[in-house]
């Protein structure tokens, strides 16, 4: 019989992840060393398992559950801390201390200290070590991401073929401004009017061979615009605030719905997200594993940054120049009138299909760089210009 052994949570989870796909008790139990027993009680506690390291009470790699005394100041200061971080302020702990004490107060416990020892328990309870701040670490952090790609990654693809790991990313998009380079002739002055700044929020997500492309997620500031009206259905997924922001509430519900499809499909996938505030409430998701990107590694790690936004945005253009050529041809009174929301769904979700399997392709295969990545870059801008002219080409 296997000796006794204490498993992290996030070791348990992968203990019951193995189980449901196939895996029999007995030899789940070889593998991690443990009793058969002992996998059987994690079975039987899985419920309890899954909530405690979905609702973040707890760092996963933690054996033991011991939640907070002052759970609601605790679940307060580490959604502060997140947040903090994820816009790169750095924290120390006399300030960290300082903040759990205004949350205390505000939660009407006044005799709440935030001691030293709080504040021990606090770190590790969630993982939180002090660290050095780096001045260069910011701006280009290659070691940092090599190493991620080469382990975190590395183990991310012996559990998940390519096709079923995913990437996620939200850019904004000022969907009624054209280009802003043009073919002229020599000496001839070019003039543009004044550049809109209607924005909207696009959130992108495909898998890294780019054969699944998930429907785009558009967020604008108006939940039902006029041009809507009559509209029952749209190619994308839409919602709305006042600033056209993601937010956590919308992350997360675009999340079950991922989670759904990917039932539906009989697919268990990985979804690479950059660590923001949005992303940080997360559900209970059955198919859906998130892995975050190292802290400030998003600009060089994050596959859709690496040229396929930059794509999709350059075909967005082009079909905005293509809806003006063909008002030009049916002389409309004014062919230059800016699309609306309804017209830059379509326009977006038109846009989205049209990159190709190709470029993910290429972005898979490049070397973690600054270089290399300004090179794709550059390969991306001169389609999104050229692409543009090839249609005007095409209707002579």
């Amino acid at each position: 019989m296997a000796g006794r052994k204490q498993l992290s949570f996030q070791d348990k989870l992968n203990v019951i992840k193995d189980i449901d796909d196939g895996m029999k008790q007995i030899d789940a139990a070889r593998k991690y060393g443990l009793s058969q027993s002992t996998v059987a009680t994690f079975l039987k506690k899985r419920k309890q398992i899954e909530d405690t390291v979905s609702s973040n009470l707890i760092n996963p790699k933690r054996k033991r559950l011991k939640v907070a005394t002052n759970e609601n100041i605790d679940a307060a200061v580490l959604k502060w801390f997140q947040e903090m971080r994820a816009t790169n302020i750095p924290i120390n702990g006399p300030l960290l201390c300082t903040q759990a004490r205004k949350f205390a107060v505000m939660l009407g416990n006044e005799t709440f200290k935030a001691s030293n020892g709080w504040l021990m328990r606090f770190r590790d309870r969630h993982g939180i070590t002090f660290q050095e701040v780096h001045g260069e670490k910011k701006s280009a952090p290659i070691n940092e991401a090599n190493e991620w790609k080469q382990e975190k990654m590395t183990d991310i693809l012996q559990k998940y073929k390519p096709e079923n790991v995913y990437n996620a990313d939200e850019a904004g998009l000022f969907f009624q401004l054209l280009p802003d380079r043009t073919l002229a002739f020599k000496g001839e002055k070019c003039y543009g009017g004044k550049k809109s700044k209607q924005r909207l929020t696009v959130l992108l997500c495909a898998n890294s061979t780019g054969t699944h492309k998930i429907q785009p997620l558009v967020i604008g500031k108006s939940l039902k615009p006029r041009c809507f009206k009559n509209v029952k259905s749209l190619p994308v997924e839409y919602k709305a605030n006042k600033k056209a922001w993601m937010t956590s509430k919308f992350f997360s519900e675009w999340l079950l719905m991922l989670d759904k499809e990917m039932k539906k499909r009989k697919k268990k996938i990985a979804l690479l997200i950059d660590y923001c505030t949005a992303h940080t409430s997360i559900p209970k998701l059955h198919n859906v594993e998130i892995v975050y990107f190292p802290a400030n590694c998003t600009s060089i790690l994050q596959p859709l940054d690496m040229g396929i936004i930059k794509c999709f945005k350059g075909y967005y253009r082009k079909r905005l120049v293509e809806s003006i050529l063909v008002n030009i041809e049916n002389k409309v009174e004014d062919p230059f009138k800016t699309v609306n929301v309804k017209e830059a769904c379509d326009i977006i979700a038109g846009s989205w299909w049209e990159v190709t399997e190709k470029l993910f392709k290429i972005v898979g295969k490049r070397p973690i760089c600054v270089s290399w990545k300004m090179k794709l870059l550059l390969i991306v801008k001169k389609i999104s210009q050229t692409v543009i002219f090839q249609i005007i080409k095409n209707l002579f």
